[in-house]
């Protein structure tokens, strides 16, 4: 391919002269900087998205993202030695970067190397690394070598809110079956006028009037996060759940009883995992918010009430931020157990920016109160928000307890090195369940 060296000295060469960057980037200017490598994947052209990478690294020396995303597309298009060798150069100029250790990690594990990938992983951890990726990798290297077994369980009793729309009424019976068949009961809370249309769809739900809605605000009966914290308030079951309607569980009841322990002592939430259809073995994980929220229902009346609704713009950052300020410990899942069938996104920019405003007086009340009053404020907020977004994601996650769940298919589960993510979404990891084959010299 034009524009690739085929020994590895000249792949190692697009790096020899990375210094480290001044000023670290922040994702809105990383995301806008890969703008013509995603068109240019898009496009199917790999040699100018090759180019436009290593351009970057020469823009933005010390950049790992640039460096890396170039080793990841390398080794994707074949050039294996030629990717391992760049990495293995950044490594040397920085043994403290996480991210080229992780990749050179999940590289070794994905040629059956375990113990060289635990190691490197360990490492990528030890650097300060908590990212989906590294986790999961690193759980599934130490899996293969102990020979874990999966654990086995009875089906747990808990109780789960929702508030299931008056659309997509298949897509929402799908995702409650998976619900019943974990041992959930299930609530959902909606008006008298969705009530009537659909409790004869839905056998298995306990509906409950709630009239108090959003829809004044914003045109339609969306629920309000603390009418649902009211209603789970007041039920008998030990451990409560929060999860929206076209969420399908799919994991086996040890791992759900796995997560409802977890969550007697702990706000437990997850990330979905985005596929195409409901039964694909490979997805992207959305790290852009969280999905499911398990908690002990003592919890529910112990958070303040809020203005934030299920299916707006916010809520589900706010939600574990406001369970760790009423004095709960944070607990993250990082197994798939929660999928999401795509389609197409319902964006609200306007509802972005309005609860990241809302967010902000909470979390931030003085920063907000200076962007309110600036007169620039209007100019800068877009990048603002995009970067508390996803600085809230990544501490929150951070901060949490990681929590592995230890079925067979859970244990099986593995995020490869990813040349195209750039051309779908950088903020998000591809988790496939894949059955690695160890060579005997490294078992």
């Amino acid at each position: 391919m034009n524009g690739i060296q085929s020994d590895s000295a000249g792949a190692a060469r697009l790096v020899k002269d990375v210094r480290r960057s001044p000023e670290p980037l922040s994702w809105a200017t990383q995301l806008y900087a890969l703008k013509p490598v995603q068109q240019c994947l898009k496009q199917g052209n790999y040699s100018g998205a090759v180019e436009k990478l290593a351009a970057l690294g020469r823009e933005y020396p010390g950049s790992s993202v640039f460096a890396c995303e170039l080793a990841a597309l390398l080794y994707n298009l074949q050039y294996r030695t030629q990717a391992v060798a760049a990495l293995e150069a950044f490594s040397r100029l920085y043994p403290r970067d996480h991210r080229s250790r992780a990749y050179l990690g999940t590289i070794r594990l994905q040629e059956g190397d375990f113990k060289a990938a635990l190691g490197l992983l360990a490492g990528a951890l030890e650097s300060g690394s908590h990212d989906l990726f590294t986790r999961t990798n690193y759980k599934y290297a130490v899996r293969r070598i102990a020979g874990a077994k999966p654990v086995q369980a009875e089906k747990p009793s808990y109780v789960i809110a929702t508030s299931i729309p008056p659309r997509d009424i298949e897509e929402s019976r799908r995702a409650l079956a998976s619900w019943t068949a974990t041992g959930a009961a299930i609530h959902s809370l909606n008006t008298a006028e969705e009530i009537e249309l659909l409790s004869p769809h839905f056998d298995n739900v306990h509906f409950v009037h709630s009239p108090r809605t959003a829809k004044a605000s914003f045109g339609k009966d969306y629920q309000y996060l603390s009418s649902i914290l009211e209603h789970l308030a007041q039920q008998t079951a030990q451990v409560c759940a929060i999860i929206n309607s076209d969420i399908i569980l799919s994991c086996e009841p040890e791992d759900m009883a796995l997560l409802v322990e977890q969550a007697r002592t702990t706000f437990l939430f997850g990330s979905r995992l985005n596929v195409d259809t409901a039964g694909d073995d490979c997805g992207r994980v959305y790290e852009r918010g969280f999905d499911y929220f398990l908690f002990p229902r003592q919890l529910a009346a112990a958070i303040p009430r809020t203005e934030y609704c299920l299916g707006m713009h916010w809520w589900d950052y706010a939600f574990p931020w406001l369970a760790k300020r009423a004095g709960a410990a944070l607990a993250f899942c990082y197994s798939p157990v929660a999928r999401h069938v795509n389609h197409p996104a319902r964006w609200n920019e306007q509802m972005f920016y309005d609860f990241g405003m809302y967010t902000a007086k909470i979390m931030i009340p003085e920063i907000a109160a200076l962007i309110e009053q600036s007169a620039a404020g209007h100019i800068f907020s877009d990048e603002f928000f995009c970067n508390m977004a996803l600085s809230t994601y990544s501490s929150l996650v951070g901060a949490s307890k990681p929590v592995h769940c230890r079925s067979e298919c859970m244990q099986n589960v593995i995020a490869p090195v990813d040349g195209m993510r750039i051309a779908v979404d950088l903020l998000s990891t591809n988790l496939c369940t894949t059955s690695v084959k160890s060579e005997d010299s490294h078992a």
